[in-house]
């Protein structure tokens, strides 16, 4: 395999500016405002003002000037050295952002990207999602050939359900992947934008877009990355009622993940849906019934027992319908 070429900041997209300005987004919210209502009141201000002067930095020069010009950056990390009572998981990390914005000439946009994916994953952990998301974005235009970035980014505002805003970020992780020659996040990205294509019924589009990504992960041999394309297409198929294209892939994403791998079990509660899609539900329920115990997270869980439950009702298993129920 060739080795990958690097490609210059230079060369690189600018980070996307309209996240940082004007500092009122069109809905007239004021952009991090959610913030303020998010952290702890007495370190509100001090996060808000990471988030800000982040922004600023990305931007460049010309358009972050005047904010660099007219704050006193020095008595800013002073206030954020001096709070007390802070949580340090948030605290350590906004302290490294004042420090680095505090010294531009010395700046480490790495570093200052590091820092600010410490205070999303602070704020995940408080049930902030708003901040998590804000600085999520702040990561990535900071490190803007950082493909991974941006690909979080968008991962985030799906499982938020904002698909304009996810399908965004996730365009830009693609298309920074190929300049950067990442071949395994160009895959995945476009996996995901095929999946969010799924999500809202475009079943075609979905299946072109997961078709691009399994041919990128086979040419490239990323074993694991094709294996959760096919699994992918096995579900696409699903919901266009292609059962026997579906089995296909089924067969073809079971032999790619091997027998001990932890997507296995995943694989074959969807199996046990293309089965309840079939209206083969005694079939449907020979499957879920062996993953009866096989999950550790309550919302997988909830799933299957709602699985047997149809699959019992539609079969006539009262005994079979009422242990799920129950």
């Amino acid at each position: 395999m060739s080795p990958v070429r690097r490609r210059s900041r230079a060369e690189l997209p600018s980070s996307p500016i309209e996240f940082a300005y004007p500092v009122a987004v069109p809905d007239g919210t004021v952009f991090g405002g959610v913030i303020l209502r998010e952290v702890p009141h007495s370190f509100a201000l001090q996060v808000f003002q990471a988030l800000r002067m982040t922004m600023a930095w990305a931007a460049g020069p010309e358009a972050s000037g005047i904010e660099f010009d007219t704050m006193n950056l020095w008595e800013w990390e002073l206030e954020v050295l001096q709070t007390e009572g802070i949580d340090e998981a948030l605290w350590a990390p906004v302290a490294v952002i004042a420090g680095e914005l505090t010294r531009p000439a010395m700046l480490v946009p790495e570093r200052l990207s590091h820092a600010c994916l410490a205070v999303m994953d602070w704020a995940l952990g408080a049930d902030a999602h708003g901040t998590a998301l804000l600085f999520a974005e702040a990561a990535a235009v900071v490190w803007p050939s950082n493909a991974r970035l941006a690909w979080i980014c968008g991962k985030a505002y799906r499982e938020r359900h904002d698909f304009a805003r996810a399908e965004t970020w996730l365009r830009r992780a693609k298309r920074v992947a190929v300049w950067t020659g990442d071949w395994e996040m160009q895959s995945l990205a476009i996996n995901s934008l095929g999946n969010i294509r799924m999500w809202m019924g475009d079943l075609d589009a979905a299946r072109e877009l997961l078709l691009q990504a399994g041919r990128i992960a086979k040419a490239r041999r990323l074993r694991e990355r094709h294996a959760k394309v096919l699994h992918d297409l096995f579900l696409v198929c699903i919901y266009s009622g292609e059962w026997k294209e579906a089995e296909r892939y089924a067969e073809q994403a079971f032999a790619a993940y091997g027998p001990d791998h932890p997507n296995i079990m995943a694989l074959t509660f969807d199996l046990a849906l293309l089965a309840t899609h079939q209206g083969q539900f005694a079939r449907a329920l020979e499957v879920l019934n062996q993953l009866r115990d096989q999950f550790t997270d309550d919302d997988r869980r909830l799933r299957v027992y709602a699985m047997i439950a149809r699959a019992a009702g539609a079969a006539g298993d009262a005994e079979t319908f009422q242990s799920a129920m129950d």
